[in-house]
């Protein structure tokens, strides 16, 4: 048995199942009593982020060598 549970936040998902199902029949279940949460819809995720500080990158220099010298 194989449960896998999510809230689609698309119009197509796919969803992966393990090779032992392969040929043998699905069946997926609705629960139409759960609608998806207020903190996950994208309009209050967006207004969410707008409100943090940004920071102007232009200028930053990413050291490959510095970040992985360990020693």
């Amino acid at each position: 048995m194989l449960i896998k549970k999510f809230i689609a936040s698309a119009d197509n998902h796919t969803v992966e199942i393990p090779q032992e199902f392969y040929g043998k029949e699905i069946m997926i279940l609705l629960d139409e009593s759960k609608e998806i949460p207020p903190a996950l819809s994208t309009n209050n995720l967006i207004e969410k982020y707008r409100s943090l500080p940004r920071i102007d990158l232009k200028e930053f220099k990413f050291d490959r060598n510095e970040a992985n010298n360990y020693g």
